[in-house]
């Protein structure tokens, strides 16, 4: 089918304001209700919470809050006196988030699960030391089960009264955030209040665990957040100068389920014959976060070079030979507009150009995906296969031919089936002139899409290019099982930096930005996830790398940070193999307001092994925790994997890494590079991970409801190859959909995407 157009909410809160003191090993348990917020995104709210403490005991078993259902979020906060030291070990299903603690008086750990339909009635933390231990579990309901830890923070904080936490910045709105507070107590009961709450903070919970000498006073609380961004410092207190942790969570919200989607706002044209540019009127009524898509084709002089005004990005440009080309930008439209673009060419040519407009794409990450080719002497206008990422999105068509006539065809270009078109005209011309048009369609379920292609009644050179816009309502992050069969280049590497690229990590602030690094250089280059551009280039400046072997992102006290790991043991750069290693945590460079050069600081963070020196080539951050993760390299496939000890030392400090699980890959028993691993990354989603071979992709599962390091029991899946040669890097897409990969060698090193069904 073919569709052708003209040109304050209300909150309610209930109070647990409870002060009883807790009996040792029993249970004490509050559950209480928030009202909704009446508003677009769905509001994260209060579902219960229960509580419970004991003396010198090695196991804390808490009930699970009353009404906690599927998908709900619970956070754990335990704390005990004195044996610091203690390591906790959570039951199935729950992930570490952090532990922070002082030198010998009291240490706290936080950690969450997201519930299944099936849940036990209370959950067993053991310790290997025995302890006096408090601990508090609290239920959310409206939490984005795939992805519900927005950031966090916390600190020891030594005789003081002040409960400090470090500032946080949110990377989504709406959120809430759950405020911890423990504190080091003596006495027969527990002082009314306790523990006095940051400002605009709820009381959930304040009591006590008591004790004439190694007692505890803790406390829950919480916010409703507004806007995403850098929130004011959330600090308590209490009336007592004593040692204290205060750690904060802030859970992202669920999206909306429905919503209007991306539409079409409107569009504008303008042709010019030998021209050396080109004005571009503004769509009418285009306001403040729009995306505007211009489309510009011209004829016969096929080497020229366009250069956009401010504030356009280059998405690609499609080409025959010598008598057609066409390109593609992308443009956020702000709250201030001009009435007409001018895209300069270098070379005077016959040029036809449009813009189109539209609403509800996220303006932040709205390029989903993109495709386009060249059609040569035919009335098709073929466009590659685009796999997408997220729902509910809109796939933009722009066709474009030669065409010579003294006016337009009637019916110049047919767009492909159920798109509407936007409009259709042409440049004319006797000998070089252009018919072009656009047109849309919205999207349903992410994955692979029909084939988007178009015919017009002429059997001439034509080209036709699609690009997908991600709506504003899509999921931050999204998992699934089955990925498509074949790989796409999405373009190649141009920045003369990179000489030997070894890892790959996707930006945590920046939409469709990946990091690439060398082997054994200190250049690290941003390049666009669309086309493989480069967006920014950097030099580490205080770091000679020995093996820069991966590279992976992941969260920090900055905010967000590269982590480089110099981890490799067979380079030509050893007269003798080391025995000990580094991961150095780089903050990310301001890509937002411009940072696109320069030098960047790292921190190293020295560590052996527990048992003997390993090669080692693969590198991962978990997305929530920020727990660094090392997969050891093996002909045999027999690899280790060892982690970083919790909470991560100082910078400088010299780690002995934990084993966490062996991993055994694949062999072949005709290629013994098929089982070595060069590269791994933690899904968005932090519940499966990719590890990366010379030859192979696999991918490692949690089980439902068994937290992320299940993941390392799992069998190997094998997902699909990108055939390279020497394959030593890869990373999922920042919203889970797809996974990228990048070869070693040979130059020009290509960026390959695969995506998900």
């Amino acid at each position: 089918m073919r569709r052708r157009l003209s040109a304050a909410f209300a909150c309610v809160v209930a109070v647990a304001t409870a002060c009883a003191p807790m009996e040792e090993g029993g249970p004490g348990a509050w559950e209480q209700h928030l009202g909704t917020r009446q508003q677009a995104l769905t509001t994260v709210s209060f579902r219960g919470m229960s509580s419970a403490g004991g003396k010198g005991i090695t196991s804390l078993s808490i009930p699970a809050p009353a009404g906690v259902q599927d998908g709900d979020v619970v956070l754990a906060r335990l704390t005990n006196r004195n044996n610091v030291n203690a390591v906790l070990t959570p039951p199935a299903g729950w992930t570490q988030l952090r532990s922070d603690q002082s030198a010998s008086a009291i240490k706290t750990w936080v950690l969450y699960k997201v519930a299944t339909a099936s849940e036990p009635s209370s959950y067993t933390f053991t310790l290997d030391l025995a302890s006096y231990v408090a601990g508090s579990l609290v239920a959310y309901s409206g939490v984005d089960p795939l992805n519900p830890i927005d950031t966090h923070s916390g600190q020891k904080n030594g005789d003081s009264a002040a409960f400090t936490t470090p500032a946080l910045t949110t990377s989504s709105a709406e959120g809430l955030a759950v405020w911890f507070g423990s504190q080091v107590w003596t006495g027969a009961a527990c002082p009314a209040p306790g523990i006095t709450p940051p400002t605009g903070f709820t009381v959930k919970e304040d009591t006590c665990l008591t004790s004439s000498s190694t007692g505890i006073l803790f406390h829950v609380a919480e916010r409703a957040l507004g806007a995403a961004g850098t929130q004011t410092p959330f600090n308590g207190s209490s009336a007592f100068a004593h040692t204290n942790t205060a750690e904060v969570v802030a859970l992202r919200g669920l999206p909306p389920s429905s919503g209007p989607g991306v539409a079409f706002r409107g569009t504008a044209q303008a042709t010019a014959l030998s021209a050396t540019s080109l004005t571009l009127p503004t769509p009418a009524g285009v306001a403040a976060d729009d995306v505007l898509l211009a489309r510009l084709t011209n004829r016969n002089q096929v080497g020229a070079a366009i250069t956009p005004p401010a504030g356009w990005t280059f998405l690609r440009s499609d080409q025959s030979s010598s008598q057609l080309k066409s390109w593609v930008f992308y443009k956020v439209a702000t709250a201030s507009e001009p009435s007409s673009y001018a895209f300069a060419i270098d070379l005077a040519s016959n040029i036809a150009g449009s813009i189109d407009a539209f609403t509800g794409a996220d303006p932040v990450s709205p390029i989903d995906t993109q495709s386009g080719q060249k059609n040569g002497t035919t009335s098709a206008f073929d466009s590659p296969a685009i796999s997408t990422s997220s729902a509910g999105g809109l796939a933009v068509w722009f066709g474009s031919q030669i065409w010579s006539g003294s006016s337009c065809p009637a019916s110049p270009i047919v767009p492909p089936t159920d798109f509407t078109e936007a409009f259709e005209t042409c440049l004319v011309s006797s000998s070089t002139g252009v018919i072009f048009n656009s047109a849309w369609k919205v999207l349903g379920d992410p994955g692979l899409q029909p084939a988007f292609n178009g015919s017009s009644p002429y059997p001439n050179t034509n080209t036709t290019q699609v690009v997908a816009l991600r709506a504003a309502s899509a999921p931050a992050c999204t998992v699934g099982n089955t990925y498509v069969g074949t790989w796409v280049q999405q373009g190649t590497v141009t920045a003369t930096e990179i000489v030997e690229p070894s890892g790959l990590a996707a930006s945590r602030v920046v939409p469709d930005v990946l990091y690439v690094h060398n082997e054994d250089t200190t250049a690290i280059v941003a390049i666009s996830t669309l086309n493989a551009s480069t967006v920014g280039v950097y030099n580490v400046g205080n770091v000679t790398p020995a093996d820069w072997e991966d590279v992976a992102s992941g969260p920090c006290p900055a905010g967000s940070c590269i982590f480089m790991a110099d981890i490799g043991r067979a380079s030509a750069n050893f007269p003798t193999p080391p025995n000990s290693f580094a991961v150095y945590r780089i903050p990310e460079p301001d890509l937002a307001s411009g940072q696109t050069t320069g030098t960047l600081t790292a921190e190293a963070f020295p560590f052996v092994y527990p048992d003997t020196a390993k090669d080692a080539e693969a590198l991962m951050v978990h997305p929530v925790t920020g727990d660094i993760y090392v997969i050891t390299k093996s002909s045999s496939g027999a690899s280790k994997v060892y982690k970083y000890p919790t909470p991560l030392p100082a910078p400088g400090t010299q780690s002995t890494l934990v084993w966490v699980a062996d991993l055994q890959l694949p062999v072949d028993p005709n290629d013994v590079e098929a089982a070595k691993a060069t590269a791994a990354a933690i899904h968005p989603c932090a519940d499966r991970f990719l590890v990366r071979t010379y030859r192979r992709v696999y991918e490692f599962r949690a089980a439902a409801g068994q937290g992320f390091e299940s993941a390392f029991a799992a069998a190997p899946v094998t997902l699909t190859d990108t055939a390279e040669g020497q394959g030593e890097s890869i990373e999922y897409d920042a919203n889970g959909a797809s996974y990228y990969t990048m070869s070693e060698a040979p130059s020009p090193f290509r960026l390959k995407r695969v995506s998900r069904l």
